[in-house]
């Protein structure tokens, strides 16, 4: 599992939460997790620059050979916070690219997983590809996986700011939908009352939906290789692995979305618990200070007397 990010620098007391992250530093690939057989790769790193694996998702003319039959290809683009990628091969491979009148949840982001997958029928034969340990004979399958991830503060943020004015939209709209209803009953029994016809006048009321979650792309790859064994993938084996990562991306994009959701609502439920706390202390405050003008102008009659 192989995670795209910026080198690590040393923090100080003062440092803030992206202190840690050194912009000036390019991307690397720094595996964070790996199969029993492939534990020596976690901890190691790979620059994106020297990486066969990220250069070949690049358009052809920039990729550093070509996969079999396969078509160009878009980098997709790279955001600043990543998370995993599998990779179960000895090769490296990098990412090309970095949830009453309460709301329903926004619709998901237009953007969707976007899921490529290269093969490389013999991995002798290409001198470009990075090695961990001594090449064996074999193949290789990089699977790209560019997902749109709502796990972010902005995208909390936005998330919160639309939430609570589609609160209040709502709100505002059923006061002036009881306030016509009261007026059309009033006005069918006077019509009724004084013996006329009367005819209900229907009103279209708006529909207000939270826009989509803000997102930021995040790029990923899940890695495997049969090294040792001298062997191609089947197409089998390549489209059982698409679909599963596939799956995999739609149920985190959901998962994703639902975090989000919570966050948000959990967040209108302290704001809402915060105000009405203030306006409580507001009013025990101001008690407080007549009763002490009170005992002040008591005080002082008893004085004068």
């Amino acid at each position: 599992m192989g995670k795209v990010e910026r080198k690590k620098k040393p923090i100080t007391e003062d440092s803030n939460d992206k202190s840690h992250i050194d912009e000036s530093e390019p991307l690397i690939v720094h595996y964070i997790a790996a199969s029993d057989d492939h534990k020596y790769m976690i901890g190691k790193t790979v620059k994106t620059d020297d990486s066969y694996t990220f250069a070949w998702f690049k358009p052809a003319a920039a990729a550093p050979g070509a996969a079999e039959g396969q078509p160009p290809q878009t980098e997709p683009p790279v955001a600043e916070h990543k998370e995993e990628a599998k990779s179960e091969q000895k090769t490296e491979a990098a990412p090309a690219g970095a949830p009453g009148t309460v709301p329903a949840p926004p619709p998901p982001p237009p953007e969707e997983n976007n899921v490529e997958l290269r093969f490389l029928k013999d991995v002798t034969k290409e001198p470009k590809l990075k090695f961990f340990r001594v090449p064996r004979l074999g193949s290789y399958v990089a699977i790209s996986l560019t997902h749109p991830t709502c796990l972010q503060e902005e995208s909390l943020d936005k998330a919160f700011e639309a939430y609570m004015d589609v609160l209040k939209k709502r709100e505002e709209q059923d006061k002036l939908k009881q306030q016509k209803e009261e007026e059309a009953q009033r006005e069918k029994e006077e019509k009724l009352a004084a013996g006329e016809e009367y005819v209900e006048q229907k009103t279209e009321w708006q529909t207000f939906q939270e826009p989509p979650y803000v997102t930021a792309n995040t790029g990923y790859f899940v890695c495997m290789d049969t090294l040792g064994q001298d062997r191609e993938f089947s197409e089998a084996e390549k489209t059982s692995a698409v679909d599963t990562i596939k799956h995999f991306a739609m149920c985190w994009t959901a998962a994703e979305r639902k975090i989000l959701t919570r966050d948000k609502e959990l967040r209108a439920v302290i704001k809402k618990k915060g105000e009405a706390f203030k306006e409580k202390e507001f009013v025990e405050i101001n008690e407080e200070i007549e009763k002490t003008i009170e005992d002040l102008q008591n005080d002082e009659k008893t004085y004068l007397s």
